[in-house]
């Protein structure tokens, strides 16, 4: 999932306290979730007949054909909360509508033919070009205050609190009845009380209650950092990167001459500052996280928080728009006794030619590019002026693990992600 999202609700323990937003939240993914693990052997035998007959398809097409309606169902609704159309997507938009109604009543007959929210979707084009939007201004108020009810009870909503409470208090007082020794008449084990054994007592003489939150207690270095430029103020960042952390990630607190970290300082240095001295301080400071004030032109700001992980959007004269993934966020003292903030990233590349389009997710594929003297990797936090807008989904393969992916695997852009209300 997107690093910025908090914890989805368990879809299936909890689907009737779904806000909107978690239901559009779980739309934008479940068309990945479905190509990743979905095969014939998770579908009834009924199911699978009555596809291949509204179909018309043997059934290993039927697979193809669900994950195909859930991308057209959710690319519709990544449009419909679009802010603003012009006449290219309002035509997309009407051709994606009249897709998904096809499709719904094709697969679906009995649930979704004569359905009036489905033919309601006919005229949104209309309502677009009508209104300039389809989002409603008033949904957003309403889910915030859905969300400060919620809040309050995370872990009873949709389930039957009286038996989940019963349940708890039984085996609390069974619990106590087996370490006190609370004699039973039913069972004649139970006399002697595993209190008395001392390593039973020890492992539970250090209960007690406490608050659920877990804080990360490591330092936030508060050290003043050198802007690079004018419009960039209040640069903040924490977490700082332990020695294990630093090898982890295969990086280098001090930089070796001839290596890339620092032959790619030196290239920030020249490009963006105008220096060109060489570089006497070798040590870099690591963090996982930094927030900084941007200014615009109408002296309006925006805060930018990035961590490490994030997927984020830089400009390049030739290129455009270019897709990075932070690597590392680092600070560097330079010869002037000036603190500079940097990041360093790895690139996304795009896979070109008849390969490069998955048709089924109707989704571009990238690749990242690890050949460090291929790209420059190194760039001054002025780069990047937006919060992370966009979310790439790896094609997993068998010897994938978490946070460790197998990078000869394309990445996919996700094409029905949006930021839900």
């Amino acid at each position: 999932m997107p690093i910025q999202w908090h914890k989805l609700p368990n879809p299936v323990t909890h689907r009737q306290s779904f806000m909107m937003s978690d239901r559009l939240r779980l739309a934008m993914i479940l068309p990945h979730i479905l190509r990743r693990f979905l095969k014939l052997k998770h579908l009834k035998q009924r199911s699978i007949d009555e596809l291949q007959e509204n179909l018309s398809v043997n059934s290993g097409l039927v697979i193809n054909r669900l994950i195909q309606c859930w991308a057209i169902v959710a690319k519709c609704a990544r449009f419909c909360f679009n802010l603003s159309f012009n006449d290219e997507s309002y035509e997309t938009l009407n051709s994606l509508l009249k897709q998904e109604i096809i499709l719904l009543t094709k697969m679906f007959p009995q649930n979704f033919t004569h359905l009036p929210n489905l033919h309601i979707n006919a005229h949104l084009q209309c309502h677009a070009k009508t209104f300039a939007t389809l989002v409603n201004s008033a949904v957003g108020i309403k889910e915030m205050v859905h969300r400060t009810f919620k809040g309050a009870v995370p872990h009873t909503n949709g389930k039957m609190i009286e038996r989940d409470l019963i349940k708890r208090y039984n085996t609390l007082q069974a619990l106590r009845n087996i370490i006190d020794g609370t004699l039973d008449s039913r069972y004649n084990t139970l006399g002697n009380g595993y209190y008395q054994n001392n390593i039973f007592r020890s492992l539970l003489s250090s209960w007690y209650a406490t608050s659920v939150t877990n804080y990360d207690t490591r330092e936030i270095d508060e050290e003043e950092i050198n802007s690079p430029v004018d419009f960039i103020c209040e640069i903040r960042y924490r977490i700082k990167w332990k020695y294990y952390e630093i090898s982890q990630n295969n990086f280098e607190p001090n930089m070796s001459i001839d290596g890339d970290i620092y032959n790619g300082l030196k290239m920030a240095y020249k490009d963006y500052f105008n220096f060109l001295e060489y570089i006497h301080n070798k040590k870099i400071v690591y963090f996982n996280y930094i927030t900084y004030k941007v200014l615009n032109d109408n002296d309006e700001s925006s805060i930018i928080r990035i961590r490490v992980g994030d997927i984020v959007e830089i400009e390049e004269e030739n290129e455009g728009t270019s897709y990075a993934i932070v690597k590392a966020i680092f600070l560097h003292t330079y010869n002037n006794d000036k603190t500079y903030p940097f990041y360093f990233v790895n690139w996304f590349e795009k896979v070109k030619g008849r390969n490069g389009f998955d048709t089924l997710m109707t989704c571009q594929k990238y690749k990242i590019c690890t050949e460090r003297e291929k790209y420059l990797n190194i760039f001054p936090i002025s780069l990047v002026t937006s919060m992370p807008k966009i979310h790439f989904v790896h094609q997993c393969v068998d010897n994938c693990l978490i946070e460790s992916h197998d990078l000869s695997q394309p990445y996919l852009l996700n094409e029905f992600f949006y930021n839900a209300i």
